[in-house]
Formats: structure tokens, C-alpha cells, sequence
């Protein structure tokens, strides 16, 4: 899915439902947002609002309240994330998460 984000845009609400798209299931339903079109004039007060609120982002168990984001589905899933991973800018100093399942950083390509 894609979004497009243009100057009238309200930023704060543009990266807030960005992120409820794009993370929804730990980002792993095909309805997930893929892409987002940001104008050029913009683009990098979006990109530094996103990058924020992916840094608050808490990956862990999916039992606990304070978790937005639990594991992925399985080792495939964890393939797909690193191959684009490759070329992505990560939170977390590119850290990837392991309790006892698979957990990945939030993260974007620009």
C-alpha cells in the first residue's frame, strides 16, 4: 500500500498514521503501508519526525503492554527483513532484537 504525504500535509498526523499502516502485525499483512511519497519540500522534516517516532518504538513481548511491536512470524519473515535491511537506516544502531523469538528494529529506506 502507499501513502503520499504532500506540504498541506499535518506532519505529526502523517508519520502517527504512517506508522499505525505500517507496523500494524509487525508490519507483516499485505495491507501494510510499503511506500510513502513525500514532497520534496518536506521531505526532511518527514524523514526526521519518522525516524523519531521509530526510536520510541518498543519490540519485544507481545504479552506485555509496553510492547508495540512482538516478533516476526518466522525465519522466512526474518530473511525478507534482512535482505532490506541491506539498504535501509535503522533505529537502534541497526541492533536486531532476539528474546526467544524473531525480533527486528523498526526501520525505513529513504
Amino acid at each position: 500500500n502507499v501513502m503520499i504525504v504532500d506540504s498541506s500535509a499535518l506532519l505529526e498526523q502523517a508519520v502517527a498514521d504512517a506508522l499505525t499502516s505500517a507496523f500494524s502485525s509487525a508490519g507483516q499483512r499485505c495491507s501494510c503501508l510499503r511506500v510513502v511519497f513525500v514532497q520534496e519540500e518536506i521531505a526532511a522534516a518527514f524523514i526526521a519526525k519518522l525516524d523519531g517516532a521509530l526510536q520510541e518504538i518498543e519490540v519485544g513481548d507481545p504479552l506485555l503492554l509496553a510492547t508495540d511491536v512482538g516478533p516476526l512470524i518466522d525465519a522466512d519473515a526474518l530473511d525478507v527483513m534482512r535482505a532490506r535491511s541491506d539498504v535501509a537506516r535503522r533505529c537502534a544502531d541497526g541492533k536486531r532484537y532476539r528474546v526467544r523469538f524473531l525480533f527486528f528494529a523498526a526501520s525505513f529506506r529513504n
